[in-house]
C-alpha cells in the first residue's frame, strides 16, 4: 500500500510546540496516519555529560519538552482534526529498560526519563482519542557508522546478534498504520535486547 508523505520539521521552520500551527496544518492536511519521529537524543545533540551529577535541570527539561510535550501537542492536534487514523510515536529501547553502563555510559537521564514518559503518553492518548490509534515503536540501536568495538559490545546483548537497520522499522510501521485493532501498544524492535 502506497502513501503520500508530507514532511514537517523544525529545520523547515515548523514549530511543533505551537498548537495553532499544528492545528492549522492538520486541518489543511487530513491524514490516515502520523509518524512522529522528531525528538532530542543526546548522542546527536552532544548533550552527553561525564556524570549524572553534571546534568542541569534545564538540560533535563529540554528532553522532556522535545520528547514528551511535543508529541503530546502534535498528537492531540492530529486527533482534533481527524476522525480516524494511526499515530505512531518513536520511542527507544530506553523507553523500556535503563541504559547499560557497558554499552551507553553516561546516557543523559533526561533522554531515558522522557522516552519512558512517551510510553505513558502513548497509553493516555490511546484511551482518550479512540478510535484514533496511538502506538509507540521502540527501536534498539540503529547501525550507523559506530565503531567495531561498540558494535561487538552491543551485539553481545542482542539475541539476534546485530544492531537494527532502518529497513527493520518499515514493516512494523506499516503494520501499525494499517491494523485497525491495535492501540496503546509499546512495540520493541530491538532484536530481543530488552528481554535479556
Amino acid at each position: 500500500m502506497g502513501y503520500s508523505v508530507i514532511e514537517v520539521d523544525r529545520e523547515y521552520g515548523d514549530d511543533l510546540l505551537d498548537e495553532s500551527f499544528c492545528n492549522t496544518f492538520f486541518r489543511d492536511n487530513p491524514a490516515d496516519g502520523l509518524i512522529h519521529c522528531a525528538g532530542r537524543n543526546d548522542h546527536v545533540t552532544g548533550d552527553t555529560k561525564p556524570s549524572i551529577l553534571d546534568v542541569s535541570p534545564d538540560s533535563f527539561t529540554e528532553f522532556m519538552i522535545d520528547n514528551v510535550t511535543m508529541p503530546f501537542v502534535v498528537g492531540r492536534e492530529y486527533a482534533k482534526n481527524n476522525k480516524h487514523g494511526s499515530v505512531i510515536y518513536l520511542g527507544s529501547l530506553y523507553s523500556i529498560v535503563a541504559p547499560s553502563p557497558e554499552i551507553s555510559p553516561n546516557k543523559h537521564p533526561g533522554y531515558v526519563a522522557s522516552k519512558h514518559g512517551l510510553v505513558g503518553l502513548t497509553k493516555c492518548m490511546a484511551v482518550n482519542f479512540a478510535p484514533i490509534r496511538f502506538n509507540c515503536i521502540c527501536p534498539g540501536g540503529i547501525d550507523y557508522n559506530q565503531g567495531d568495538e561498540f558494535k561487538a559490545r552491543y551485539n553481545a546483548h542482542v539475541p539476534i546478534g546485530r544492531m537494527a537497520r532502518v529497513v527493520d522499522l518499515i514493516e512494523p510501521i506499516l503494520m501499525l498504520l494499517n491494523c485497525k485493532y491495535i492501540t496503546g501498544t509499546i512495540l520493541p524492535i530491538d532484536g530481543g535486547y530488552t528481554i535479556l
